[in-house]
C-alpha cells in the first residue's frame, strides 16, 4: 500500500500545535537539546525555505533551512523512525538543494555528529564534503556548480 506524502512549508503554528511530535522525532538525535525557543527562533528566511513532510496526513519529517550570506544552511533535519527508508530525508535535502540552485547560491551546509554514521553516509550520496570539525560535529558542505 502505497502512502500518500505532502510537503508543505513549516510555520510557527506547526511548530507550536505539534512541539510533542517535534521533540519526539529529535529524540533520536544524539545530544538533542532544542526547545520550543530553538524551533521558534527568527533565522535569515527560515520561514521561506523551511519544510514539513506529511505522510497520510500524520507529520513524520521536517527541515529547517535559514540563509547565510553565500550558502544555504541546514539548522535540522529529522525523520520520525517509523518512515525512515521512505525517501522523506531525500526529498527534504532535494527540496534545500532547489533553492540553493534558485537562489544562486554556493552551496548547501550542516553539522552532523562525528558517530552518526547513518547520516554522514546520506549526505555523501548527495555529494556533501566534510569541510572541517566543530567539537564533536562534522561540518558539510554540497557545493553547487557555478
Amino acid at each position: 500500500m502505497e502512502i500518500e506524502i505532502n510537503i508543505v512549508p513549516l510555520t510557527k503554528d506547526i511548530i507550536t500545535c505539534n512541539l510533542a511530535v517535534f521533540t519526539e522525532m529529535s529524540s533520536q538525535l544524539i545530544g538533542d537539546y532544542w526547545t520550543l525557543d530553538h524551533y521558534l527562533a527568527e533565522l535569515d528566511r527560515k520561514w521561506d525555505l523551511s519544510s514539513v513532510v506529511y505522510a497520510d496526513n500524520k507529520l513524520c519529517g521536517f527541515i529547517i533551512v535559514s540563509e547565510k550570506e553565500d550558502s544555504l544552511h541546514v539548522n535540522r533535519i529529522v525523520v520520525a523512525k517509523e518512515f525512515k527508508r521512505h525517501s522523506i530525508g531525500k526529498l527534504l535535502i532535494e527540496k534545500a538543494i532547489r533553492d540553493t540552485r534558485e537562489l544562486n547560491k554556493s552551496g548547501l551546509t550542516l553539522k552532523v555528529d562525528a558517530v552518526n554514521n547513518g547520516a554522514i553516509n546520506f549526505y555523501k550520496k548527495f555529494n556533501f564534503e566534510q569541510t572541517g570539525t566543530q567539537g564533536e560535529l562534522l561540518l558539510m558542505k554540497l557545493k553547487l556548480p557555478e
